[in-house]
């Protein structure tokens, strides 16, 4: 029972699963009355139905980080991309891969004995396999109800529900490396029961490769030849400089959400929560690892300030306050609505953080590259130059605290 309040109490008060569902602050402050029913829950976990996600993501984290490869746990783009032009034994290449409807297809026998390789016992690998199997989808009908169905894995009608997924490989441009490139990818094709999308896979080479290891890449693949940028994991991936085109996406995906909005009588404070809970939370993941341009920011901020003053015939209503005067706090007099601005900074501080203090395989690769004490270059990345605007203050304002408390 302790580990089951302690999975309720880390959930986020303002989340619910599902349209219909309860928010984690209804079974916090019911604690006492649901307890009950979660508990049957559970135990109808261990009789063999689906796992609550709660409780089979807080034991698998004990785990995960000895299953889970360094290079599964980092990504951010630049200095990777970069890279491709740098000399290299017959040139630098970058394979996309796309998977094609990478649940539908996935061989249950594959990921048994995989699970089986990495040391999970059988009951849980039978309780793991029985969750998956159970597929719901929600359907929502023409008279405004919501109807649920299971779906059994291979269902050929609404494959397009099902998830894909995107690799990129880095790898020499050569004959011997793409060859075993291709065997390898085959190999995991008829082990995994996955399949490569050929016609939306492609691959980069370096600008130095010429015409005649392309034609071969391309026969030896089946993948036609792609350019920068590309879309990777909601980012654009790109090399050379910065321009506000490689961030055009956010801006499309504002202006088709505000498109919805815009014809729906909403109230001020309506448009104030669309605002808050929606719009802001779009590029935040952009934010976090690469620094947008201006242009792109005050594009942004201007779509919030004309969807939240409103519209009349003429165009956008008369703005009674500036965008930033709207972004300080309420006991500031402002509206406490998220600045770009200081989101961009608040990652910026937490790369430098990561910097100083992380394991992984980002902040080895670029400790490796970057000394801590090292200065402004010429050639420096962009993620290293966001990190050094913010290091003095960073550095001045961080005190460490050990686990007794003292600073």
């Amino acid at each position: 029972m302790d580990e089951l309040k302690g999975v309720v109490f880390n959930l986020d008060k303002d989340s619910a699963p599902g349209t219909n569902g309860y928010t984690g602050a209804f079974f916090q402050y019911c604690w006492d009355t649901v307890a009950p029913d979660v508990s049957a829950a559970a135990r109808d976990f261990l009789a063999g139905t689906s796992i609550p996600k709660g409780i089979a993501t807080n034991r698998l984290r004990t785990v995960i980080p000895s299953i889970i490869s360094p290079e599964q746990s980092d990504f951010y783009p630049g200095q990777m991309m970069a890279s491709i032009d740098k000399k290299a034994r017959r040139h630098n290449c970058i394979f996309k891969l796309d998977m094609m409807k990478a649940f539908d297809r996935v061989s249950w026998w594959f990921l048994r004995r995989l699970l089986q390789k990495f040391g999970f016992g059988y009951r849980f690998i039978l309780l793991v396999l029985n969750n998956l199997s159970q597929s719901w989808f929600s359907v929502l009908v023409a008279d405004g109800s919501i109807a649920h169905y299971a779906l059994p894995r291979g269902c050929i009608r609404i494959t397009h529900l099902s998830f894909a997924d995107d690799v990129v490989i880095f790898a020499r441009g050569d004959r011997r490396s793409v060859v075993n490139l291709v065997r390898f990818l085959t190999l995991y094709q008829e082990g995994a029961g996955q399949r490569i999308n050929n016609q939306k896979s492609f691959f980069i080479v370096s600008r130095r490769c010429g015409a005649g290891q392309i034609r071969r890449i391309q026969h030896l693949t089946g993948f036609k030849q792609g350019s920068f940028p590309f879309s990777y994991l909601g980012c654009n991936l790109y090399v050379g400089h910065r321009k506000k085109e490689f961030l055009q996406f956010l801006v499309e995906k504002f202006i088709a959400k505000l498109a919805g909005w815009q014809k729906k009588f909403l109230s001020q404070g309506g448009r104030l929560i669309l605002i808050k809970h929606v719009l802001l939370a779009i590029p935040s993941h952009v934010l976090a690892i690469m620094d947008s341009p201006k242009e792109v920011i005050k594009r942004l901020e201007g779509l919030m300030a004309n969807f939240f003053c409103g519209q009349s015939e003429l165009g956008p209503k008369h703005h009674w306050c500036s965008w930033r005067n709207l972004c300080y706090l309420v006991n500031e007099n402002g509206l406490g609505v998220g600045s770009f601005e200081d989101i961009l900074g608040a990652f910026s501080c937490k790369l430098w953080w990561r910097f100083c203090n992380s394991t992984s395989l980002w902040a080895n690769y670029i400790r490796s590259s970057y000394p801590m004490d090292s200065g402004a270059r010429p050639k420096a990345s962009r993620v290293w130059r966001r990190m050094l605007a913010i290091r003095d203050m960073v550095d001045h304002f961080t005190q460490v605290i050990d686990l007794d408390g003292r600073v």
